[in-house]
């Protein structure tokens, strides 16, 4: 194709590209200096010019003939073959601004022209080498058992606290609780419209910015540390109850440090484990709450009317109730854990699987908290609040039942545990993936395939929550919450988000804003109750924000900060080395493309597109890719406008790719592995009706 052909075909074909005026406005947000403007040799400027074509023909690097790339047939298709196609060649020499460090030149600052390719790809080479690996599909059960564990092994460790901080009206602390899941319900099923691995983070990747996404990660990653470091500790707590094995403390971090070896050696969640698991412990739950009910009639009400007439803890029942809830938001942790694994989810069972786990919580939690309020008197729970649940099966049914859900509870606790560490795995390797995290992470153990730098660097977080707190198992509930309650809250406003800026989204439910709205107000009040309680867990929680949300903000910045220190480091002659060093680390940090798939020539998309890799990726390399069948179906400005663009922002090198061949999912896949990126650096906007999001394995969507 000629590119010169289509300039002269867009002199009148498009006024909106005619009339272009974005040297003002784009110069501003692509970070420009002052200095760089006002260069007496500076590149021509679209504002200074009435009609494209005379810009394109008068700038130091006019669009060219296209260069045509061949990527074989199915059986030679060539890995990275448009990554060398691609290579910036073409660097200061044609770009006439000053350099900001002379003895560095300008090649460490401008990121070169682009260029336009063409490329065939036949329909045998997307079906051989554009296979998204499928993962394995679960039905409603067993992916109902996957959460199930989590949130009805919430009872556990919620039941004696509620009782201790809100007393008698502690059933009524978990009901209001159950209004809260049975809105979050709705929540989640409709964020079920992005079916992607990754929770809250993969949700906020595709409705906001980056930076946002880092936030939410760091509190999936406090969410599940105080996960399974509540589960350690009060599974030790259950087993030093029962047989009295020794200190608590040393007893939980061993539990830690066994789960992490298991993770090493490669052991993995199984859907077929959990759902054993899941049914013991219904099983149990279900014969302790026979046992407590028949224990109830044959002694009678004496000791749920006396535990009803004891003074409330705080002698105000809307306090009491307040706290209770507070602390009660514990009972169904593990609901947030669900969309991590959506996409092991044949489809039409999440949405099964958010509403058989409100039923869950409305009928065990609040119900066993009754009981025991029926059964043990008040002082008996707080002397027992650490495994009241086994000392409940004592009281109604004598030692059996005391041991069976001992046993139980240590099962599910340390379930519990594994999970936690199984799905930090899966968090923190896409984390890594979209250079949030740094990528040594995803060396792998070349015997067992475990990523040991994950799991090691999750274990050493958890021992240091151990360690703050003091092993105090009140403490880390009240922090877990806190984790937990911030990771509720970004799911509603991920949802509000999604309602917003991705409104073209199919979704299988809607559920409505006020209702949203109500859930996070409710949660929100829940974090500043929490708060009020226990100050120091604020605390707690903000410094190990902070470290995490600053180490992630500081590789999101790299290349800002990189910069900084090159342009300290360049100012002193005895540093020669480490300026050089640090050039070898910003070219590196800057190298990797980023693809954007796009399906006409409107410049402000594709300038959005633009603006978007520039906030939120290090990258100084954007691939723009165009399928087309006919030539003739090539929009006519696309060209114009990749060129307009690769000379409104120096900074990004944006090439034009233009692909014969049909658009779909397998084709983004496939491109991928030509262009030599990961399916997480290619951008899309909203699919359309005839395809999801989810079909495209890992492609993130920018905008609408």
């Amino acid at each position: 194709m000629d590119s010169h052909h289509n300039v002269e075909a867009g002199t009148t074909a498009d006024p909106l590209v005619v009339s272009l005026n974005l040297t003002n406005v784009e110069g501003r947000n692509s970070g420009e200096s002052d200095d760089e403007e006002s260069s007496p040799s500076r590149r021509p400027s679209i504002q200074d010019l009435e009609d494209l074509p005379t810009l394109l023909k008068s700038c130091r690097n006019p669009p060219g003939p296209a260069q045509h790339v061949d990527l074989g047939t199915a059986a030679s298709f060539p890995l990275s073959s448009l990554r060398s196609a691609t290579t910036v060649k073409v660097k200061s020499a044609a770009y006439g601004q000053p350099a900001r460090i002379p003895n560095l030149g300008r090649d460490w600052e401008f990121a070169g022209w682009g260029t336009t390719i063409t490329t065939d790809l036949p329909g045998e080479v997307v079906e051989q080498h554009g296979k998204i690996e499928k993962h394995v599909q679960i039905g409603q059960i067993r992916a109902t058992s996957i959460v199930g564990i989590a949130v009805t092994g919430g009872v556990l460790y919620t039941v004696g606290p509620a009782i201790v901080v809100a007393g008698q009206y502690a059933p009524i602390s978990l009901l209001l609780v159950c209004v809260v899941v049975f809105i979050y319900r709705y929540i989640f099923a409709e964020l079920g419209a992005v079916p992607l691995n990754g929770g809250v983070y993969s949700l906020l990747l595709v409705g906001s910015t980056k930076l946002v996404a880092a936030a939410a990660a760091v509190c999936l990653i406090l969410d599940l540390g105080a996960a399974a470091v509540v589960s350690a500790a009060t599974a030790s707590n259950y087993a030093n109850g029962q047989w009295e094995i020794g200190n608590v403390y040393v007893l939980t971090i061993a539990v830690l440090v066994a789960f992490a070896l298991l993770a090493l050696a490669g052991v993995k969640d199984s859907a077929n484990v959990s759902l054993v698991i899941f049914w013991i412990h219904l099983a149990t739950m279900m014969a302790l709450m026979v046992a407590s009910v028949v224990h109830w009639i044959r002694h009678g009400s004496e000791v749920l009317v006396s535990n009803w007439n004891a003074p409330s803890p705080t002698g105000n029942a809307p306090l009491d109730i307040f706290n209770g809830f507070c602390l009660g938001m514990l009972g169904f942790t593990g609901m947030e854990q669900c969309p991590n694994y959506i996409e092991e989810q044949k489809p039409g069972v999440y949405t099964k699987v958010m509403r058989n786990i409100s039923y869950l919580v409305l009928c065990i939690t609040p119900v066993m908290t009754f009981l025991t309020l029926a059964v043990l008197p008040r002082a008996e729970i707080d002397a027992n609040v650490n495994f009241v649940l086994s000392y409940l099966g004592r009281t109604v049914a004598g030692k059996p039942l005391e041991l069976i859900g001992s046993i139980n509870a240590c099962i599910v606790l340390c379930g519990g545990v594994l999970c936690a560490f199984v799905g930090i795995v899966g968090l923190m390797e896409h984390m890594a993936r979209d250079n949030l995290l740094p990528r040594f992470l995803l060396q792998s153990n070349r015997w067992t395939r475990s990523y040991h730098y994950i799991i090691l660097t999750f274990l050493l977080i958890c021992i240091l929550l151990v360690v703050v707190t003091n092993g105090d198992i009140i403490l880390l509930s009240l922090l877990f919450a806190i984790a937990f309650l911030a990771v509720l809250a970004l799911f509603a406003i991920a949802n509000l988000l999604l309602k917003y800026k991705r409104g073209r989204l199919q979704r299988p439910v809607h559920a409505a804003w006020y209702a949203v709205v109500l859930a996070l107000g409710g949660v929100l009040a829940a974090i500043v109750g929490n708060g009020v309680t226990s100050p120091q867990m604020i605390v707690i929680f903000v410094v190990f924000f902070g470290v995490l949300f600053g180490a992630m903000t500081a590789l999101v910045c790299e290349v800002k900060i990189l910069r900084l220190m090159v342009f300290a480091a360049a100012h002193q002659p005895a540093m020669g080395k480490v300026t050089e060093w640090l050039m070898k680390r910003l070219k590196i940090a800057r190298s990797s493309p980023v693809a954007f798939f796009t399906n006409h020539d409107e410049i402000h998309v594709l300038n959005k597109a633009a603006l978007y890799v520039i906030r939120n990726e290090p990258t100084m390399h954007l691939q723009i890719v165009h399928f087309y069948e006919e030539a003739e179906q090539i929009p006519t400005n696309l060209q114009l406008s990749r060129a307009v663009l690769d000379h409104a922002y120096p900074k990004l090198t944006i090439d034009l790719i233009l692909v014969k061949g049909q658009f779909s999912s397998s084709a983004v896949a496939c491109m991928a592995k030509a262009l030599g990126i990961s399916r997480n650096q290619c951008y899309i906007t909203c699919p359309g009706r005839g395809s999801a999001i989810g079909d495209f394995g890992g492609a993130r969507i920018i905008m609408l």
